[in-house]
């Protein structure tokens, strides 16, 4: 590596050292307890939907900040699902250690010119999301950088048009998402993962590391969420049950979706985000879920955690650790990427940088979409 690119990432980045010789991520990072989401399901069973998120004053530390001016959030649908001109295709199933599943994606630069020398773009969505969410919001990133890069939006396994499964361990789904570069002849990539997406990008990066090309995570951090501690993870989960308690028998339109939603969703735009998933089976006509829900309820606490197991199976070693540069982009209004969580990132990523667009939420890439693409922009053309 020459003096100038040497000194180009040390700018950019902060290296943080910490005594992590007895770090291990089994054990360190407790999964939930299901006797928390047990009581909070009760309540849903007996009607007490009475739940409502705190956001909290404290401030993260960031290397630098960047300021963004947010968009309407009431525009989420019509900003993330624009799939005109989109190629969309689905990977085909494989076995290795685990029984993969099938992934589709997005090809948000088909047909457009692209530099094939560099390694693509892969989007990852978060909880209730799918590839399409991230359409638009690719596009104004490919039309910002210098180099084209391509570009592909997928769906998570239990999500959009992707296959369904009942085991959502984190490094389950990385295996999912190798084997998908696999079928596609992708030897490595840049991931760039929101939410639940940004976790799997991360399980990624530690089990298999000589996949990422580069790692950028939107307003998420490796770590356990609790109801207890996490107002935002509890409203996650207040979501992920109302769905499922929804009759979809007797729901005649989305529109009366809504109407049943309305008292423990009471933010229009985030029950639009929740109800883009319910579609209408093209045969039957009949609404249905995009989404397998159930495998998301039963997977509640182990998609709250990240806990790699280290079993020799897995041969991920006693210590993971990502030794590439990572990016990590908190929305400064959220609270799912806290000063906190901080030993653990530079434990996990120890060569890590940490950004803040400071008015927007946990929906950056929406509320900020041309900052979020700026700092992106930047970190591949350090």
């Amino acid at each position: 590596m020459n003096l100038f690119k040497t000194t180009s990432i040390l700018i950019f980045f902060v290296f943080v050292a910490l005594n992590t010789s007895n770090f291990r991520v089994s054990g360190f990072l407790k999964p939930v307890g299901r006797n928390a989401y047990k009581k909070l399901r009760t309540n849903f069973d007996q009607g007490n939907l009475l739940f409502k998120g705190m956001i909290h004053s404290e401030k993260l530390t960031f290397n630098h900040e960047s300021e963004i001016r947010a968009t309407r959030f009431a525009q989420f649908e019509e900003l993330t699902n624009r799939t005109d001109g989109i190629s969309q295709r689905s990977a085909t199933d494989a076995s290795s250690i685990f029984h993969t599943t099938p992934i589709n994606f997005l090809d948000i630069t088909a047909g457009m010119e692209i530099n094939t020398r560099l390694p693509p773009i892969i989007i990852i969505h978060g909880m209730f999301g799918s590839s399409k969410n991230f359409a638009g919001w690719g596009k104004g990133l490919y039309s910002v950088l210098s180099q084209p890069r391509r570009i592909l939006s997928i769906d998570l396994p239990n999500h959009g048009k992707s296959g369904w499964k009942e085991s959502m361990t984190y490094d389950g789904l990385a295996a999912d998402i190798s084997e998908f570069m696999s079928s596609q002849g992708i030897p490595t990539a840049v991931f760039v993962g929101h939410s639940l997406g940004g976790k799997v990008a991360c399980a990624v990066a530690l089990t298999q590391p000589e996949k990422i090309a580069g790692l950028v995570v939107l307003d998420i951090a490796p770590v356990c969420y609790t109801l207890e501690k996490d107002p935002q993870w509890k409203d996650v989960v207040t979501w992920l049950l109302a769905l499922n308690a929804l009759p979809l028998s007797t729901v005649t339109n989305r529109a009366h979706a809504d109407s049943l939603l309305a008292p423990v969703i009471p933010n229009e735009s985030k029950r639009a985000f929740c109800l883009s998933a319910l579609q209408p089976d093209p045969t039957t006509k009949q609404l249905k879920w995009q989404l397998n829900i159930r495998a998301l309820v039963n997977n509640l606490d182990t998609l709250a955690a990240f806990d790699l197991p280290q079993s020799p199976e897995s041969a991920y070693g006693s210590q993971l650790s990502y030794n590439g540069d990572a990016l990590f982009v908190a929305g400064g209004k959220s609270r799912f990427l806290r000063s906190s969580h901080l030993s653990t990132i530079a434990a996990l990523f120890p060569r890590y940088a940490l950004t803040s667009v400071r008015e927007a939420g946990h929906w950056l890439h929406v509320e900020a979409a041309e900052q979020t693409q700026a700092l992106i922009k930047a970190y591949l053309e350090r």
